[in-house]
């Protein structure tokens, strides 16, 4: 009997087990088919939008061009959700309804094939990051010559690895040792003085000339500061002030306004006027500095601090071993650049003879300094060589060899400074966009980011002044909200990526009883990136 019951038992339990597997079964095939019917619906809506914008599907459609514009745009994603490039999931990219197309290049683009795009571009850095330890970097490279090297090779396509694998090589194989120790005296009254004398005769007085003829003997080793450590500590005289960050921020960024001024004989204004060039006048003193301005860059580049330089791409490509071309000279000075273009091409125009073109233009083969106060002959007697249609290709080559190679004296210069804190060969591992985001940091400031870290203290984020201040500082130009990070942090930029533990702090004013609190001015603390907000009634009286 006893077996009979167990028998029957595993009958029943066979049974069972055959109608769940079956239950399953149908299940499962059911979840299948809901799943092939969406991922079906959700290809021929994207077929259907694909049609709407006459996208067409191309392997090879992707341009370099198109990978560098990708690229920049995953930069500017990882930036604002603080991770690197390498780590951001495809399903994190173009998230907003606007972004089912997106252009690169001028060319539409799916979200999905640049998602698909960005993870291929992923995969080859995971691969080039393998293979970096095998490159000679110390070889020589240049933009002209055929790929035989590895080096070479590596060098033609270092735009399209991520700046973060680069990086982490990059600062594996540079020896940082240096903490800051030393202090320095500044007189900053003294230095804002001499910084408005445009004709440059007080740089000395400056906060760069101060603070250079104190550095300039100091061990090199001394510049290769670790990550986040400050290469002085400063004391502003008469000031009271008491180094704990601010100070050194603020000295770094006075340097900055002080070499992007007329009070040292070192930069100017480009003619396009965005952009700050080497001045063409140099002397054995001038070299001198250009060579400190190299040794600042490369403690920036040790310390991962930023400097609020807005340098013409010239300096930057010249530094990462980027041959110069006639993009240079448009970034610098683009009438200029027309001008010669025009000349150039002036036989495509066929309503224009040689004898036309000869009797229109008046020009030598001599050329002005773009400090406007030389004349140069391109060639001997070139002063009365008057430039015609024959010999038209020959002067725009030698003016614009001339206008590119004139600043190679300060380039080189500034290229020795850096040389000195961090090996040259290994700037070969970056573009000069990326050189220039390394040591300017990245330009635009974002509220929403700011917003996320900042804490508050003896306030409330839903305090009515506390919302008046973000709507003031969302109201902001950049060139505003560069002011106010520099009022209340002594630097001009965001953190780049890692923030280290940094926060911003809003606490309360000192003393909220007075009665007109609305013509109270709020104050900062730059060595602790805190401001203390009045509590105003309006937004017109907290925005102004």
């Amino acid at each position: 009997q006893d077996q009979s019951q167990t028998q029957s038992q595993t009958q029943d339990q066979s049974q069972t087990q055959t109608q769940d597997q079956s239950q399953t079964q149908s299940q499962t095939q059911g979840q299948s088919q809901s799943q092939a019917q969406t991922q079906l619906e959700q290809l021929e809506t994207k077929e259907q939008t694909l049609k709407k914008f006459e996208f067409k599907f191309d392997n090879n459609f992707w341009t370099s061009e198109m990978d560098h514009e990708l690229i920049s745009n995953i930069i500017e994603i990882a930036l604002k959700l603080e991770k690197n490039c390498m780590d951001l999931q495809a399903c994190e990219l173009w998230t907003r309804e606007e972004d089912k197309l997106i252009c690169f290049n001028s060319v539409k683009v799916s979200k999905y094939d640049a998602r698909a795009r960005y993870l291929v571009l992923r995969e080859f850095s995971i691969v080039v990051k393998q293979l970096l330890p095998l490159i000679d970097l110390t070889q020589l490279v240049d933009d002209n010559c055929i790929a035989h090297s590895i080096t070479q090779k590596f060098y033609k396509i270092r735009s399209f690895v991520f700046l973060d694998v680069k990086r982490i090589i990059f600062d594996k194989l540079i020896n940082t040792c240096a903490t800051s120790d030393k202090e320095i005296s500044i007189y900053a009254k003294k230095g804002l003085n001499a910084r408005n004398v445009t004709n440059g005769s007080r740089w000395e007085e400056t906060v760069f000339g101060q603070i250079f003829k104190t550095v300039k003997d100091w061990p090199i080793t001394k510049l290769r500061i670790k990550k986040n450590e400050k290469l002085w500590k400063v004391k502003f005289v008469g000031l009271g002030s008491t180094d704990a960050g601010g100070p050194y921020r603020e000295s770094i960024t006075m340097i900055c306004d002080d070499l992007q001024s007329l009070g040292l004989p070192l930069f100017e204004l480009c003619a396009n006027g965005d952009r700050y060039i080497p001045r063409t006048i140099q002397n054995r003193k001038t070299i001198e500095l250009f060579e400190f301005v190299g040794k600042l860059i490369g403690s920036v580049l040790c310390s991962h601090h930023t400097l609020s330089l807005k340098f013409a791409p010239i300096i930057w490509r010249f530094l990462s071993w980027q041959s110069l071309n006639r993009n240079d000279l448009i970034d610098i000075d683009s009438e200029f650049a027309k001008a010669m273009q025009d000349i150039l091409t002036i036989d495509q125009d066929t309503s224009v003879t040689a004898e036309e073109f000869n009797n229109s233009i008046s020009r030598n083969f001599i050329i002005t300094t773009s400090d406007n106060n030389r004349e140069i002959e391109l060639i001997p007697n070139g002063r009365n060589i008057p430039v015609t249609y024959t010999n038209r290709q020959e002067y725009v080559r030698l003016i614009e060899q001339y206008r590119l190679f004139e600043f190679i004296p300060a380039l080189k210069a500034i290229a020795r400074g850096l040389g000195m804190v961090v090996p040259l060969n290994l700037l070969k591992l970056f573009n000069w966009n990326e050189l220039e985001f390394l040591i300017c940091g990245y330009q635009k400031i974002d509220i929403d980011i700011l917003r996320k870290h900042t804490v508050y203290e003896s306030v409330q984020e839903s305090d009515q002044h506390v919302q008046f201040f973000w709507r003031a500082l969302e109201s902001f130009s950049q060139k505003q909200l560069a002011k106010f990070l520099r009022f209340v942090w002594g630097r001009q930029t965001l953190p780049v990526g890692d923030w280290d533990n940094l926060e911003f702090k809003i606490q309360n004013y000192s003393n909220d009883n007075i009665v007109s609190i609305n013509y109270v001015l709020p104050e900062s603390h730059t060595c602790f990136f805190s401001l203390d907000l009045p509590r105003y009634t309006t937004f017109e009286a907290c925005r102004e």
